[in-house]
């Protein structure tokens, strides 16, 4: 009789957790307790990034794959949907799907998963993805959050709601098994460009300051800022073009694009693109390193004209300045004219520009002893008439 009895109440033991779901949790992440699911930056190798792109709206796709039976009796799953809150949010979609944004404002930041007063115990089953991200340079994470919703009661009789982390999307199977990934890691990837100058030529000085503009333009929002520093060139420099006094920084950034006054980038709504560009200062031997580019970038690197004036003239008389461009990524993306290109990754492009300002001209004659030249070649000439005219006349 008491082997009855005990058999009677694992019976009904086992139907209890059945009907209410609370059987094969224990190893499940509890989201209740850690605030929700986070979200990260990283780098190519997985690396937590210091620079993150403040701003950035990340768009997640929220799907019910299951709910209790006795709740789809007169629910749905789409109606599911609305008892899950991402971030104080409730949801709402067609289909049991729905789609809810981010907006970035840390490296760390926490997605917070509440219940909207369920009123059916059981488990309920969501799942969650990234679909898009408007930020330059970010990657869309391939991870997918699987949500368990249990509502149960207590001992008391009164609903209540845990939220786990797992890797299922049903009741199906035979245990729950937690899922390690609640963490959405984006990789965010960071390039360099290096803008270089040389010098040639007999006639040229290695101390002139050559001003360069280097345009940077992206098809999404840059929200991060751009810094370079300069070689060989230690304070800021106010140099002379054309008449006109140009400031420029040795060090510096590109602020991250906004759109107040503060922003380094326009915006162009005809080509939809974003365009800023920097004024720098370089000599001989300079190295302007550009740092944290987001991936798909491009740049266009363009010095001043100076070819004006003779090659006497200080910094000017100088030859059309020539460029060359590498690119460190296993598929270069450079331009035909040899200085623009594409950052790929967190590679490192060069452009570097040669000026030369030589006194050989292409004939190979000194232009400093041309006058001398042509001296001597007018003297040849007369003698030569004198010759013949004493030959004519012995003749």
């Amino acid at each position: 009789m008491k082997a009855m009895k005990k058999l009677l109440a694992l019976v009904m033991a086992l139907a209890l957790c059945l009907s209410l779901g609370v059987c094969a949790m224990a190893d499940s992440t509890d989201l209740t307790t850690t605030g929700g699911f986070t979200k990260v930056y990283v780098d190519a190798t997985g690396n937590t990034l210091t620079t993150v792109p403040v701003g950035d709206v990340l768009t997640f796709t929220v799907t019910a794959t299951s709910a209790p039976s006795a709740y789809l009796e007169d629910s749905t799953l789409n109606d599911a949907l609305g008892l899950l809150k991402v971030n104080g949010t409730a949801l709402s979609g067609t289909n049991g799907t729905a789609t809810t944004n981010v907006t970035v404002s840390q490296q760390s930041q926490t997605i917070s998963l509440t219940e909207n007063n369920p009123t059916v115990a059981g488990n309920y089953y969501y799942t969650i993805t990234e679909t898009s991200t408007t930020a330059q340079g970010v990657t869309i994470s391939s991870a997918t959050i699987y949500i368990l919703m249990k509502v149960s009661y207590d001992n008391d009789r009164n609903l209540t709601t845990t939220i786990y982390s797992t890797n299922r999307t049903s009741d199906s199977g035979s245990e729950m098994v937690t899922d390690k990934a609640y963490q959405i890691k984006n990789v965010y990837s960071l390039g360099t460009l290096e803008v270089k100058k040389t010098i040639n030529g007999d006639m040229a000085d290695t101390s002139d300051m050559f001003l360069v503009a280097v345009t940077f333009t992206s098809t999404k929002p840059v929200l991060s800022a751009i810094s370079y520093t300069t070689s060989n060139i230690t304070t800021d420099q106010t140099l002379t073009y054309n008449s006109q006094s140009i400031t420029v920084d040795v060090e510096g950034s590109i602020a991250a694009y906004s759109t107040d006054s503060s922003s380094g980038w326009t915006y162009d709504s005809a080509t939809g693109t974003y365009t800023a560009t920097i004024t720098v200062a370089v000599t001989n031997s300079t190295t302007v390193t550009f740092s944290n580019i987001p991936d798909g970038v491009t740049y266009s690197v363009q010095e001043y004209d100076y070819t004006s004036g003779t090659i006497n003239d200080d910094n000017y008389g100088y030859k059309t300045a020539s460029y060359s461009v590498t690119d460190t990524q296993a598929t270069p993306t450079v331009g035909s004219d040899n200085k623009s290109g594409t950052i790929d990754g967190a590679g490192t492009d060069t452009v570097t520009i040669t000026n030369e300002k030589q006194s050989t001209t292409e004939t190979g004659v000194s232009l400093e002893s041309l006058p001398y030249v042509l001296v001597l070649v007018a003297v040849l000439a007369l003698g030569a008439v004198l010759i013949v005219r004493k030959r004519r006349v012995e003749d």
